[in-house]
């Protein structure tokens, strides 16, 4: 299993939707992971830490945040910036005060788990 960003973003000053065109490369890795069987997830925002809801990120800082929709570079964010210096530690702390309900709704992430927990399973043939 293969899970990767999308890095999909808004140009600067447009309300237009990036175009679902991902990287040559990623789209490679995709056909390349799938053809021998395994699981291939390209996130549905511009990266990972957009599964997780603003309402969780506002939770680890007192500033207040403008998040505007999946393809906002969370870790970017000055008031996150302040909260973690890496991508890692700011991971951990989201653990710290995310709930189940708080991902409930978030982009195609139970769907995508759903998809990758079938794989598992046919994987360790206990389907």
């Amino acid at each position: 299993a293969i899970l990767m960003d999308s890095d999909r973003k808004r140009k600067a000053g447009s309300d237009r939707l990036p175009q679902m065109n991902v990287g040559k490369t990623k789209r490679r890795l995709r056909h390349e992971i799938e053809a021998i069987g395994g699981f291939a997830w390209i996130t549905a925002g511009k990266e990972i830490e957009n599964y997780t809801p603003a309402t969780v990120w506002q939770k680890l800082t007192v500033e207040r945040l403008r998040i505007t929709d999946e393809f906002e570079d969370i870790p970017k964010l000055t008031a996150i910036k302040s909260v973690a210096s890496t991508k890692v530690d700011l991971a951990h702390k989201a653990t710290d005060v995310i709930e189940r309900d708080d991902i409930k709704n978030s982009l195609d992430l139970e769907d995508r788990l759903s998809e990758l927990i079938t794989h598992i399973k046919k994987w360790n043939s206990l389907e």
